[in-house]
């Protein structure tokens, strides 16, 4: 059995002549081993460097002091070099790299700030719409409402002539199929004017969704009545 996990072998603490048993990961008698475990509870030490701990009240589960917490988290800037403790970031850049990096008026220009809004807004992400900025493109703008050419008192005052109603009917609450039709040739003359639902139904009174199911429901009202059609074709053809 000589040399096995069951020889007994000098205590590891030095001066201590008691024996223990080869297997002995510590290598320290019980007494030693106890004496050290309470030295260790009662003095915790820094895993690295192996100074003492201020406070047991701060419960860190590290076991490391400050200077080499410190020591472990510095880190080297990708960009710049130099050395620095800020979170970690995929791009391995410093608070002051990234800052830079992320200034849109200093990779786009502050003349073209509003350009790159308008490409993020049309579903480019943030290096596509930077990309196209620097490779010096235009920028297509869509000019919406910007005035239609026929208001909708006009609309309405045309309809009632075309349709031998007055256009106090038109904008009253009436249900009159006639009134109705009226209604939906605006609606349909308007939205095509480049007005919006809410200014359309402003002028006659009505709620934005009741312009909407106008809307919708036009082309079922001129298959019934092809006139509507026609009307529609010769107020958009004056207001061109």
């Amino acid at each position: 059995m000589s040399g096995g996990p069951y020889t007994r072998v000098p205590c590891a603490h030095e001066g201590c002549s008691s024996k223990v048993r080869r297997r002995n990961l510590s290598g320290l008698c019980i007494y030693h081993y106890n004496e050290q475990r309470a030295l260790n509870s009662k003095t915790p030490r820094c895993s690295d460097c192996g100074n003492k701990l201020k406070s047991k009240l701060l419960k860190i589960k590290d076991g490391l002091c400050q200077c080499c917490r410190n020591a472990r988290k510095v880190r080297t800037c990708s960009e710049c070099g130099h050395k620095h403790m800020d979170p970690i970031r995929k791009s391995g850049r410093c608070n002051a790299c990234q800052r830079k990096k992320i200034s849109l008026r200093e990779q786009v220009g502050e003349d073209r700030l509003g350009d790159y809004y308008l490409l993020r807004s049309r579903g480019l992400d943030r290096d596509q719409a930077v990309a196209h900025l620097d490779a010096g493109l235009p920028v297509e703008r869509k000019i919406r409402n910007g005035g239609a050419k026929l208001t909708t008192m006009q609309a309405v005052r045309l309809v009632g002539e075309a349709m031998a109603i007055t256009p106090d009917e038109i904008l009253s609450a009436s249900r009159f199929s006639r009134a109705v039709d009226c209604r939906a040739v605006v609606a349909v003359v308007m939205v095509n004017q480049g007005a919006s639902l809410t200014q359309i139904g402003r002028r006659l009174n009505r709620d934005h969704t009741s312009i909407l199911h106008l809307r919708r429901t036009f082309p079922q009202r001129a298959a019934k009545r092809p006139v509507l059609a026609k009307i529609v074709e010769t107020i958009l053809q004056v207001a061109a």
